[in-house]
């Protein structure tokens, strides 16, 4: 039988709950690795000699999930990989990338030694050069610059891991005398600073996902990778052994039928970009029927109702904003969504308490409007569900050791006085690759990052390799940003270093996660953190001085001693009861149990796993730090920081998409599937291979659309199109399919590469070209989703 991607998802979408049983266990994925493996014959397809089989314990670093997994190794050959069915956030479960990941690893795209640009950008050459060259080469740059007074213009830009070998680079920047350390942005940015704007907490927001009873979603992939990939699986799974009238609620809403959307309990197809709408909506439902919590509200809550300030003057509240705008009769002409329905909504979601409001479109990296994530989260306070059981938490940060501060020298305080290059707002989180500015960038180093691929509408990603004369990448591939640097150093792929992780996406509870190496770096491929110290021992006087330790592995031991010095929290071993829920994880081994912290290391090497699974639920007021001591519905923080005059700018709201330009009659939007390689990644070799024929045939992608879409624009299934949008015109071909919203074209992301190899390279467009970006005026983050287009037959 031929089950081809439409049928797939036809059949998650229908098959009822053996097909969500097949779908949350790890037998699709099991097939796609085990049809991969019997079929791929190219010559550099893992096949190790009989040998000895050493099962080790690791981190997947393929996202920031940070999932268990557990790799066999045979001899001196890593040959498969399995979730760990102990660790505390997967519980068994892994992506489809994962179980691609020695493929990554043992791709023949691997760089394994030094190379330098001896051609132009544009007309690219190489020339293999020494380790010593490389250092010298940088360290005479950067010599350079600081003896200018220049050191200011050294910049790095970063994958977002909170990793030993990130703070490292931060580390360098500040002794030189840089503040322009940069990260990736993801949606926790956003994320966080709508918490920050109503309930005052400078940390990661987290959501209790396990112990909730109905979710609305409000556009998460949460099978696609939102949050932790493996969590999410595993969690949802967990819902097949529920008795069906007690089992959790999701309601997905977003504008087309995604795999999550099929699986959950509801779809809710919405227009694209009406969700603060529709929250406002069901908002309006909650007050104007008195199903909000009154007790939460009038205890713990500012800017409810209208009230006046200190100097007499009145101000609009909440509520009187919510019941004037947002009925649901006024909600369906935005949403599309029928005022019945809001309003069904909004019952469920007071009545089957814990009930929790979650925010973010896609997986995880597509940043959306502050209020409208504002207006999400509301309804989280509407029903008090504010630090409780199944509710919205704050992420507890892992006790690790703090690296000594950094003495800068009189060269480097002179550099740090600088402003940064990234474009600062007066509520701009602390990294804004959007907006930085490369004029006055002479060095930029680049750390398992690929910017030129991943930058929404191409502008700033163009800027940076064109403005900047001088870059060097530190990865393990030639990737389009590599391909474009002045010098690559390889560096040593996650199963071949010391390398370590704090904290995973979502989770209220704190883990630390550690890797050591499985196998020998491939060629001359070394530790990025252990390159960093080079160059700062290089440099010598107060920077070499700052970097007082001969390797990473030292700066991660000393990380790790703080969490010994807790004396609280779990090693992961064989004892964790993986099957339990995360707020009751029992068993492991006690941080407290070691006698020193040679034992413990040795026991967090072998688990590659730290983590406290306690959480003190309760009291909301512990995590209401505003300057009310409250859940601010009225944000004084944008009144006071912004000094915005207009009411309506301090509350959540909803701002209306601009109306496309004449011409562009159709809305463009990324979607993600489930095989291909994060933004950063490209996408194996092996799975490639599964892709069916309506998504990629040879080296042409598919779009998605609606059928009447199509026939209005003269189109059929399988027709070449050109789509085009502000930003770029491409050649596509047409598949349709009912689950899509007219008037809306669906664009695969991770496609499009121009780089890595011949089985990556030139198959499909890259999205992230097509698709636009605005910057946020509030927040000053980068948000795009939904861009105008248009389409015609080729």
């Amino acid at each position: 039988m031929k089950l081809d991607r439409r049928a797939f998802v036809k059949t998650m979408a229908f098959g009822g709950g053996s097909a969500l049983g097949l779908m949350l266990s790890p037998a699709p994925w099991y097939l796609v690795r085990d049809l991969a493996f019997w079929t791929q014959n190219w010559s550099w397809a893992p096949a190790p000699e009989p040998g000895e089989s050493v099962v080790q314990h690791a981190t997947c670093r393929f996202c920031e999930g940070g999932c268990g997994i557990e790799v066999r190794r045979v001899d001196e050959r890593l040959v498969h990989i399995d979730g760990s069915k102990n660790h505390p956030v997967n519980k068994g479960a892994i992506c489809p990338l994962a179980t691609a990941g020695l493929q990554l690893l043992y791709s023949p795209a691997r760089l394994k030694e030094p190379i330098r640009q001896i051609g132009s950008r544009d007309n690219p050459e190489w020339e293999p050069i020494s380790w010593s060259q490389a250092m010298a080469e940088i360290t005479g740059r950067i010599r350079e610059l600081r003896g200018a007074g220049k050191s200011h213009t050294v910049a790095c830009i970063a994958g977002n891991a909170e990793s030993a070998a990130n703070e490292l680079f931060e580390r360098l920047l500040t002794a030189i005398g840089s503040n322009n350390f940069v990260k990736t942005p993801s949606a926790t940015e956003a994320q966080n600073l709508a918490f920050w704007l109503m309930q005052g907490l400078d940390g990661n927001a987290a959501w209790d996902i396990e112990n909730t009873r109905y979710v609305l979603s409000f556009g998460c992939d949460l099978l696609g990778g939102w949050s932790a990939p493996g969590r999410m699986q595993s969690a949802f799974a967990r819902l097949l052994d529920e008795p069906e009238e007690t089992r959790m609620q999701v309601v997905q809403i977003e504008p087309n039928l995604s795999v999550t959307a099929a699986k959950m309990s509801r779809w809710v197809p919405i227009e694209p970009g009406a969700e603060g709408a529709l929250a406002l909506a069901i908002a309006h439902v909650l007050i104007r029927d008195s199903l909000y919590d009154k007790a939460f509200v009038e205890k713990h809550c500012f800017g409810f109702d209208d009230w006046r300030d200190g100097e007499g003057e009145s101000h609009r509240g909440f509520k009187t904003e919510v019941l004037a705008g947002y009925s649901p009769k006024a909600a369906e002409l935005i949403t599309q969504i029928p005022a019945r329905e809001i309003e069904e909504l909004a019952y469920e979601f007071a009545r089957n308490r814990p009930s929790l409001a979650i925010g973010g479109r896609g997986s995880g990296d597509r940043i959306v409007d502050i209020y409208e994530l504002m207006a999400i989260h509301s309804l989280n306070a509407l029903v008090g569900n504010i630090n409780q059981r199944g509710g919205v938490l704050r992420q507890s940060r892992a006790p690790i050791s703090r690296l000594p501060e950094v003495k800068p020298d009189k060269k480097a305080i002179r550099g740090l006085s600088a402003k940064r290059k990234d474009g600062s707002f007066p509520l701009q989180t602390e990294y804004g690759l959007a907006g930085l500015t490369t004029d006055e960038i002479n060095l930029l180093f680049l750390h398992e990052t690929n910017p030129y691929y991943m930058l929404p509408d191409g502008k700033t990603a163009d800027a940076i390799f064109t403005d900047v004369p001088f870059i060097v990448s530190f990865s393990s591939y030639r990737d389009e940003s590599s391909a474009r640097a002045d010098l690559i150093l390889p560096i040593a792929a996650s199963f071949e270093r010391w390398d370590d992780h704090v904290g995973v996406p979502g989770l209220q509870y704190p883990v630390y996660s550690l890797n050591h190496p499985l196998v020998e770096p491939a060629g001359q491929a070394r530790n990025a953190g252990d390159v960093v110290i080079e160059i700062a021992r290089q440099l010598g006087g107060a920077v070499a001085d700052s970097f007082p330790w001969m390797s990473v592995t030292e700066v991660i031991r000393e990380r790790a001693r703080g969490l010994y010095k807790s004396g609280g929290g779990m090693i992961c071993g064989s004892e964790t009861n993986g099957e339990s829920g995360q707020d009751e994880i029992s068993g492991g081994f006690s941080a407290g149990k070691y006698s020193t912290f040679s034992e413990f290391w040795a026991g967090l090497v072998q688990s590659g796993c730290w983590f406290d699974p306690s959480y003190a639920y309760g009291d909301p007021s512990r995590f209401l730090l505003t300057a009310s001591g409250k859940f601010e519905f009225f944000s004084q923080t944008l009144r006071r920081e912004l000094k915005f005059a207009e009411d309506i700018l301090c509350l959540p709201h909803y701002n209306p998409p601009i109306p496309n330009p004449e011409g562009f009659d159709l809305t463009l939007m990324p979607e993600d599937i489930l095989s291909p390689a994060n933004r950063e990644i490209g996408m194996p070799a092996m799975l490639m291979k599964q892709l069916g024929n309506d998504v990629l045939v040879k080296n042409d992608l598919f779009v998605r659309m609606n059928i009447a879409t199509a026939v209005y624009h003269g189109l059929r299934d399988g027709d070449s199109a050109i789509l085009e949008s502000s930003y770029s015109k491409v050649k596509v071909r047409v598949n349709t399919f009912a689950g899509v919203r007219e008037g809306v074209v669906l664009v695969p992301l991770g496609f499009g590469h121009t780089a890595y190899d011949q089985y990556l390279q030139d198959k499909g467009i890259n999205a992230y070209r097509l698709i636009g970006a605005e910057r946020d005026p509030v927040t000053g983050l980068s948000t795009w989703w939904a861009t105008p287009g248009k389409i015609s037959r080729v």
